[in-house]
């Protein structure tokens, strides 16, 4: 019997996770798929009884997975352009080399507890430079509503999908879980996006904290786990984006083994990958695995690997290597003084190779210029950009670093 527990959303608990937009490094490929044939009918006079076969089942066969290749992610460096606000629990994404990072929520000011939820996000371009990528001056505007704990990636026709998340009443600390998809239409000349709702691309419940990947041709996308009304979630979810922005959402009948928040997800070697989160109190170090099927739907979740050690709200992605990349997140529950100052936020990065055989095992590799969990992630053509997030058990734990990690 699938879990679903109660819970609810507290401001340094629920987080976000891994968004990145399309990439060559998804595919397809998924579980059996069977049928049977009627039985016939039997004819006029003089005629015999006939029978239609039975076909066989169809078995897709799963793609092969590439040995991964290259060296391991450098160090980070940590960039001149501070975000403009000290924020975290927000996603990012890039769209024709202009990167986006909508809302967040501040550093709650004493004696509250909860933060501010913004309206407001914030763009800047992005310049090849170097062999690197330079980060410009950001500017930012207005969102249609207070929102954090999203996610957001970029659809086939270079439009910002925004999914689900919490939202905030202004004037009022009351957090509610939505349901509620924007699409972003990007000028990356002016710079500016429109937002614009989509009420017929609603998720079926009010969801945050999840994790989402999208297929490399970006009409495919994946909700995997989160924070709904009652608690974290078992289910993941498929969204189908059509050439003019809607977003058709179904639920997979395969669903994680356990309800959590807090993971990262990654579409790559015909698979969906959901890494870490939270399970029960604890940060786990699963790697989970289904097949996408050629149609998109998914096969049956299983561990595949492991991480060194367990994480929550981290972000992940796949470079060029074909490696799976897992960037910062916190190892212990906040609320656990055990941990030290900062001994439950990390700046540690974890990489899984693939061997010929299709075996993914995680090592370590350069940590992190600083530690950091609930940041925004998105991908340059060069490599990997953070910004914002918190560290816990400091008097100032939300930050303003812009953090760079250059592909090998």
């Amino acid at each position: 019997m699938r879990q679903f527990v109660v819970a609810f959303i507290v401001l340094g608990v629920a987080g976000c996770n891994l968004a990145t937009g399309p990439r060559s490094t998804a595919g397809s490929g998924g579980d059996d798929a069977s049928g049977t044939g009627g039985s016939g009918s039997t004819g006029g006079s003089g005629g015999g009884s006939t029978k239609t076969p039975t076909p066989s089942p169809v078995t897709e066969t799963p793609a092969p997975i590439a040995a991964s290749t290259g060296s391991d992610p450098a160090t980070s460096s940590a960039s001149t352009a501070k975000f403009p606000y000290k924020a975290a629990r927000f996603p990012m994404a890039v769209v024709d080399d202009l990167m986006v990072a909508p809302g967040g929520i501040f550093e709650p000011v004493p004696p509250q507890t909860r933060g501010v939820i913004n309206n407001v996000f914030a763009m800047a371009k992005l310049t090849a430079s170097g062999g690197g990528t330079t980060v410009g001056t950001w500017a930012t505007a207005s969102l249609p509503l207070r929102i954090c704990d999203q996610e957001l990636t970029v659809d086939h026709k270079k439009r910002l999908v925004m999914v689900g998340g919490v939202t905030q009443a202004e004037g009022t600390f009351n957090n509610s879980p939505i349901k509620d998809v924007y699409l972003g239409t990007v000028n990356a000349t002016t710079p500016a996006v429109t937002w614009e709702k989509q009420a017929a691309s609603a998720l079926p419940a009010n969801l945050s904290s999840f994790a989402l990947a999208t297929a490399a041709d970006g009409k495919t996308h994946y909700v995997a786990g989160g924070m709904g009304p009652q608690g974290p979630v078992d289910e993941v979810l498929i969204g189908r984006s059509a050439d003019d922005g809607a977003v058709t959402w179904t639920k997979s009948p395969n669903f994680l083994p356990s309800s959590r928040s807090g993971s990262a997800a990654v579409a790559a070697n015909s698979r969906l990958y959901v890494i870490g989160g939270v399970v029960g109190s604890d940060r786990t170090r699963s790697v989970l695995a289904a097949q996408i099927k050629a149609d998109g739907s998914l096969g049956t979740f299983a561990e595949v690997a492991q991480l060194p050690e367990g994480r929550g709200f981290m972000r992940a992605y796949v470079d060029k290597g074909n490696k799976i990349v897992v960037v910062g997140g916190s190892r212990v529950d906040e609320s656990d003084s055990s941990a030290g100052t900062t001994g439950g936020t990390t700046k540690t990065v974890f990489v899984g190779r693939f061997d010929s055989s299709g075996t993914l095992t995680f090592g370590q590799a350069p940590s992190l210029a600083d530690v950091s969990q609930h940041f925004g992630l998105a991908l340059s053509s060069t490599g990997a950009i953070m910004a914002g997030g918190t560290r816990f058990g400091e008097t100032k734990q939300f930050v303003d670093q812009v953090l760079q990690i250059p592909f090998n």
